[in-house]
């Protein structure tokens, strides 16, 4: 974790410039770091705005098998097969949590023979 290699060597006497040359790191980086421990005492991911999950993980669960089953249809088909009560922007949130994702695929007119 960068954060504690930064206070280590921060507490070990290192200066700002050295810390930032020593891990490649922008000296904003490191003084921003620096400050947060010194006023707080830790440097641990601090609580972030947004709002609360709208699915539950059992919810999660139901979408991801929905998508492998027809890995080519877009969310708003995978939310309606589910039954889970979410916008299907959500749907689609939750595949790309899991490294999947859900598209439409592109509709391609047939060459006829003339234009083959």
């Amino acid at each position: 974790m960068r954060r504690a290699r930064i206070i280590g060597y921060y507490e070990a006497g290192e200066g700002i410039r050295e810390i930032s040359d020593l891990l490649g790191i922008s000296r904003g980086t490191v003084r921003l770091w620096v400050r947060i421990y010194e006023e707080e005492g830790h440097v641990l991911t601090r609580p972030r705005s947004g709002g609360p999950r709208i699915t539950t993980p059992a919810e999660d669960q139901q979408i991801i098998p929905a998508a492998e089953r027809a890995p080519l249809s877009s969310a708003v088909p995978i939310t309606r097969e589910t039954g889970v009560q979410c916008n299907p922007v959500t749907t689609g949130r939750r595949l790309r949590e899991t490294s999947r994702d859900c598209f439409i695929p592109a509709h391609k007119e047939t060459l006829t023979d003339a234009q083959r």
